[in-house]
């Protein structure tokens, strides 16, 4: 599922529809009251402050502890950037857990905490509390809901969709769960029980929350291949919410795909214009420009790309990409170095370091980098072609004929039986050049291809 900068908001604000309202044992303390009074009330700084003067009278009270995390994690709401106070939510929940405690009270401070850990991206220690709520509240459907979540942050899609069908089963009102399914089946390809989902959303969505519903409807639309229906969706989504980021790049990839470049560029530059310090406006803005053949926009999109992700290895490796395409060898290879040091299996970045060695005529080099690849990863074909015409340049018409051999054996085309037959006829084999030739223009011809 895409990542949206602006889901952080979306996490919190759900987190506060679906908590109950600040719960624990009544209280008559008027401090206590007042800050309840005052979190009812939206002040959740005035919330904190009496709430701590409930902790500095009672140090021993869970309610004051798990009450004032409330109002910091409320406060993330306000300002998502203010990291320090989902530390000091998550401060208070840890604290309230470890003082004597209920079950409820446990489950429900297990469930509050795994939500901010949820907020602070840590999906793990997420999971790690939302299966102490499992073991506490098995029937709790909000449970489901976040460790679907965090499931699906930690790469477990079949555990999330799990979940999500859990959720639907308990609380088949709750319309937010099926934008879930939707989003999930359509990543796992489940275009049918996508397209369904969403439409259950819109059947149990309240008014004011069908900007989500478009989105995603869009979103489903691009995999049908449907670019105008999708754009006339996440249209809807984006004037419905324009702080939308996902809209806007789910829109601009239907642009891509009908050919409206500029439209596309146009979404992809209000992303960055709304989300400045974030780095896949720039890198998507970047792939925009590398289509279109302008490598300096996109070199520089890419590198301020790098520069708000510098650990991004993949954005590296595209810059590495429209260096090659610009010429500028020497960038690329420094640009697949890094890649390479970082994530060593990543055998593309091998290719593409090969390809600009082969312009560089470095090609002992190339040649080196295209072995690891046919060694480590003999399925990747392309390692093969390249190799070949590092072999042709060296003179060495046998080791290239056997290559393209492995090529046209394993994935016959046209254009690999010509690579071949130009090289035969390089070593003075005429006849099999000839051949290869016939076989070429057959499979064209078997194709359409004039």
């Amino acid at each position: 599922m895409s990542e949206d900068p602006s889901s952080t908001r979306f996490v919190v604000c759900l987190a506060l529809v679906l908590a109950a309202a600040i719960t624990g044992c009544t209280d008559p303390d008027p401090t206590s009251d007042r800050g309840v009074i005052a979190y009812s009330e939206g002040d959740y700084d005035k919330a904190a402050a009496e709430f701590t003067k409930v902790i500095e009278q009672r140090p021993d009270f869970v309610d004051g502890y798990s009450r004032r995390g409330d109002a910091y994690f409320a406060m993330v709401e306000r300002d998502p950037t203010n990291t320090e106070n989902l530390v000091r939510a998550v401060n208070d929940y840890t604290k309230a857990l470890e003082l004597d405690s209920t079950d409820d009270q446990r489950a429900s401070l297990f469930l509050r905490r795994g939500k901010a850990y949820l907020v602070a991206n840590r999906p793990g220690q997420a999971l790690a509390d939302l299966n102490e709520v499992a073991a506490l509240q098995s029937d709790n459907a909000e449970l489901y809901f976040w460790r679907g979540d965090a499931r699906l942050r930690k790469g477990d899609l079949e555990g999330a969709l799990a979940d999500w069908e859990e959720v639907r089963e308990r609380s088949p009102e709750f319309a937010l769960t099926y934008i879930k399914l939707a989003e999930l089946y359509g990543d796992l390809k489940k275009i049918p029980e996508a397209a369904a989902a969403i439409e259950k959303y819109f059947e149990h969505a309240a008014d004011g929350q069908e900007a989500a519903g478009h989105q995603t409807r869009g979103y489903i639309l691009l995999l049908q291949r449907k670019f105008n229906e999708a754009v006339e969706e996440l249209t809807k989504a984006v004037e419905l919410n324009p702080n939308s980021l996902l809209a806007y790049q789910r829109r601009a990839a239907a642009q891509m795909e009908l050919g409206n470049m500029e439209a596309a560029l146009s979404d992809f530059g209000e992303v960055i214009r709304r989300a400045p310090n974030e780095s896949h406006g720039y890198n998507n803005r970047a792939a925009v420009h590398l289509q279109q053949g302008r490598y300096a926009e996109a070199i520089a999109d890419f590198t301020a790309a790098l520069e708000r992700s510098p650990g991004d290895f993949k954005i590296l490796y595209n810059r590495g990409i429209a260096r090659n395409a610009a010429k500028d060898f020497e960038g690329a290879v420094a640009d697949y170095d890094i890649v390479i040091e970082t994530a060593p299996n990543f055998f593309q970045a091998y290719l593409r370091r090969a390809q600009a060695r082969i312009e560089q005529k470095d090609l002992i080099a190339a040649l080196a980098d295209l072995n690891t690849v046919v060694e480590r990863a003999p399925g990747q074909l392309e390692a093969f072609v390249l190799r070949a015409r590092v072999y042709s340049q060296q003179g060495n018409h046998e080791a290239a004929i056997k290559d393209l051999g492995t090529v046209v054996e394993r994935a016959p085309s046209a254009e690999a039986y010509r690579e071949r037959a130009r090289i035969y006829r390089a070593a003075g084999e005429e006849d099999l050049a000839a051949a290869d030739e016939a076989e070429a223009d057959k499979l064209e011809g078997e194709s359409g291809k004039p």
